[in-house]
């Protein structure tokens, strides 16, 4: 594809060419990845599967981070071992490794900017950001996750972020109203923090699909005479 064999960046003064690999924050990104290990390779793997004793493999994937589920009947030994078993035959390319970030146990477990629990026979979800605590200590982010403001980024790239962002929020929980104006707050923190200006501008521009009015404007009133 064009967008993979012409990838280049700088380092200091020089411009170097991107020869392996998918080029970061570039739009078919995501999709290209979501495609090359869906069809490549976990298609196959849950077909492989099958739904033997009921038992069934349950996943959703963004780009190079991953949630599988593995069903077994609650007080059956063998079948809990069984589906670990089961998780533990999906396998990539040898240069592409699949690392497992769960505590084992049937806690609240992270992904992306949410945290998912199994309860007998419902999934919850709920909002989590790495840098809530800091962002509302001391204004301040231990894992920085958005490029710095005075990088030259174009406002189309800028929007497409921030909305996508809120776009994801609206899954986090039952009320995607309110989770969408509480973990906006917190992005808007962030993006601050990065030094991202204009973000009146972009909230107010988010489409009714994307950022309710009603959460829109109270974000806004929140961010009061900061741009």
């Amino acid at each position: 594809m064009w967008d993979m064999d012409h990838v280049y960046f700088m380092v200091g003064d020089a411009i170097l060419k991107q020869v392996k690999g998918l080029p970061m924050g570039s739009p078919p990104s995501p999709v290209l990845a979501n495609l090359t290990c869906g069809v490549g390779y976990e298609k196959e793997y849950i077909e492989r599967m099958g739904t033997a004793g009921g038992e069934r493999i349950w996943g959703v994937r963004s780009m190079d981070d991953v949630v599988i589920v593995s069903t077994y009947t609650m007080g059956d030994e063998e079948g809990r071992l069984r589906a670990v078993s089961r998780l533990e035959e999906l396998k990539y390319h040898v240069s592409m490794e699949l690392e497992r970030t769960d505590d084992d146990t049937d806690g609240w477990q992270r992904y992306l900017e949410g945290e998912i629990r199994i309860v007998r026979d419902r999934m919850d979800v709920r909002f989590f950001n790495v840098n809530s605590v800091s962002l509302q200590g001391n204004g301040t982010c231990i894992k920085p996750r958005v490029q710095s403001g005075a990088s030259y980024i174009p406002n189309t790239i800028r929007r497409s972020y921030v909305y996508g962002a809120l776009k994801r929020m609206q899954g986090y929980g039952l009320d995607p109203a309110q989770m969408q104006l509480q973990a906006g707050r917190h992005l808007i923190m962030e993006l601050r923090v990065a030094g991202w200006t204009g973000l009146k501008q972009i909230i107010l521009g988010a489409k009714p699909g994307v950022l309710d009015s009603g959460v829109a404007m109270e974000l806004v009133q929140w961010m009061g005479g900061r741009e």
